[in-house]
């Protein structure tokens, strides 16, 4: 049996059946399948709309380039053809149900600059503060809203945040200094999944007619992911300032791809100071910062350092969910994790959620356990509640010093990965992520005072359609990793030419090139001729070489 999410503790996991709401204008330039589209050939893509990606990767590529951490080559994959891994937390059981109808399919993934991934909302409101109901298409990003919140608040920026710009369009002529500020980010959360649900969000819509609306908002860097995205939110910064180029990167130091928070779960990998880091220096560690995400390298990647920042002595409440225990956590070293949260379970969410079908599953999926709990509506509503506690019990807005709150809710992520963001498990968890967009606003709204705050609500990034629908196919990094070695590395010596991969950055052993007297002609020729199911994968390749000019024509080096 079938069923969208029910009861929760606190907030209610009910179900929502709102009444249709009309297609946001933000949403029209993206293009998700129809149900009908996956017994059709692949979705054809216009010529301008593939030069217009071209020149946006160029320029992606050119932020995000960092030579001790990138790629050796970067590859620009043909629309609806994400580059996907093993590894990867892709289809939970094979299927999902897109209106109703079983559809079976690999997975979902993102980190590519399609629109799909990149095209976000961003989502300005405060009445004391913002200018209400507007809709601006002038261009935005992630690294816009440091230096807003930096002229609102009276702070100092970071010193990475130099290429984002004061949103000054959406701002009052005379604004109050906001006590607090709210930043929700929706995770996996981009225009497509809006247009997907477009009766899931009733709330999160009607916020959106309040405020002032970036309907043309863009990320710009590459590879397009959770890590990434939160660094940018947090420091302002891009990927080749606080080094955060992935979810995870090859270290040669530890001969391994390691995760940026490596060894001991902290900002020891991000190269830039957040934006959290400054305020609590600038105001002697009087301010309140809270970051809370069910993952750790979001919450820290908005947070920032901690107590490692400055030799801070005050920690910042930055918790998150271990999968583990189905408990929060932090670390301790340099973050704080409230007595009062200790213990907070999320079986009991995960129960309420099982106890609604007889054979305790969740639309036909058997998702009881401590880590598949992500995917669905019962870790929206727990995130819902752990934010609900702490702006309960935390001084948040209570003084003249601006207080940073940021939370994110990634079952959406979760769900997009394992069902397609396009699936009617997926627009359940939206719903009660929106329910929980509700509360939290609203409690915001009471403690702080309308007037004299502000709530910004985006995504860190969108999603790939599934496959199944656009006609696309998944290319696969480990068969194409095989396929490059077994091509060029003709040498018995147990040293791979081809080592990693990433979504969009290929790791090569320069030494093994030359032992195999291999040239990057040669490795680019291959990869442009590379084909899936008899489409051509690749539409462009760069060598670090390619990058750096790159990076010389937008004056990014010296």
């Amino acid at each position: 049996m079938r069923f969208l999410a029910g009861c929760a503790l606190g907030a209610s996991l009910l179900a929502l059946n709102p009444a249709p709401i009309s297609a946001h204008p933000g949403q029209s330039a993206i293009q998700t399948p129809t149900l009908a589209d996956h017994k059709q050939p692949l979705i054809p893509t216009s010529a301008e709309e593939t030069r217009g990606v071209r020149e946006r990767f160029r320029q992606a590529l050119a932020y995000s380039y960092m030579p001790s951490r990138s790629g050796h080559l970067f590859v620009l994959p043909r629309k609806y053809f994400p580059v996907m891994f093993e590894s990867g937390n892709y289809a939970h059981d094979g299927h999902s149900f897109i209106k109703g109808q079983k559809v079976p399919h690999e997975g979902a993934t993102h980190g590519m600059i399609w629109d799909y991934d990149t095209h976000i909302p961003l989502l300005l409101y405060g009445p004391g503060l913002i200018k209400t109901s507007q809709r601006l298409s002038t261009p935005a990003t992630q690294q816009d809203l440091v230096p807003t919140y930096a002229r609102l608040m009276g702070a100092v920026p970071p010193q990475g945040a130099v290429h984002g710009r004061v949103l000054t369009e959406a701002l009052r002529p005379d604004p109050v200094k906001p006590k607090a500020i709210l930043t929700i980010v929706i995770d996996q959360g981009g225009w497509q999944y809006y247009q997907a649900h477009p009766d899931k969000t009733p709330y999160t819509r009607a916020l959106m007619q309040r405020g002032s609306l970036y309907t043309e908002a863009r990320i710009k860097h590459v590879d397009v992911e959770t890590f990434v995205g939160h660094a940018a939110i947090g420091t302002g910064a891009y990927p080749y300032q606080h080094g955060i180029i992935s979810n995870r990167f090859y270290n040669q130091a530890f001969g391994a791809r390691i995760s940026p928070l490596s060894p001991d779960t902290s900002g020891i990998f991000l190269n830039s100071p957040s934006l959290a880091d400054v305020w609590g220096q600038q105001t002697a560690n009087q301010a309140h910062v809270i970051s809370y995400a069910y993952a750790d390298r979001a919450a820290i990647g908005m947070a920032g350092h901690g107590a490692m920042y400055a030799r801070r002595d005050k920690k910042d409440i930055v918790l998150w969910y271990s999968n583990r225990s189905g408990q929060l956590e932090t670390n301790e070293k340099y973050y704080r994790l409230p007595d009062y949260l200790r213990g907070m379970h999320i079986k009991p969410y995960l129960q309420q959620l099982l106890a609604q079908d007889p054979q305790g599953k969740w639309f036909g999926h058997g998702v009881n356990n401590l880590r598949d709990v992500n995917r669905t509506p019962a870790q929206a509503a727990f995130d819902g509640d752990v934010l609900m506690k702490l702006l309960a019990r935390e001084p948040i807005g209570q003084d003249d010093i601006t207080d940073l709150v940021y939370v994110t809710l990634k079952a959406s992520d979760a769900c997009g990965h394992s069902f397609g963001f396009e699936s009617d498990e997926c627009g359940s968890v939206f719903a009660m992520q929106d329910q929980q967009i509700r509360r939290i606003v609203e409690a915001f709204e009471k403690k702080v005072g309308q007037d004299q705050m502000l709530v910004v609500l985006t995504a860190d990034h969108g999603a790939s359609p599934l496959t199944t629908l656009s006609g696309g196919s998944g290319i696969s990094a480990e068969v194409l990793k095989a396929a490059m070695n077994k091509a060029f590395d003709k040498l018995d010596n147990d040293v791979e030419l081809v080592y990693d991969m990433l979504a969009s950055q290929i790791f090569v052993d320069e030494n093994e090139m030359q032992r195999n007297g291999v040239s990057w002609e040669q490795l680019k020729a291959f990869l442009r001729d590379y084909q899936v199911d008899g489409h051509q994968a690749f539409l462009d390749v760069y060598s670090r070489r390619d990058v750096t000019q790159f990076q010389l024509e937008q004056n990014l080096i010296p």
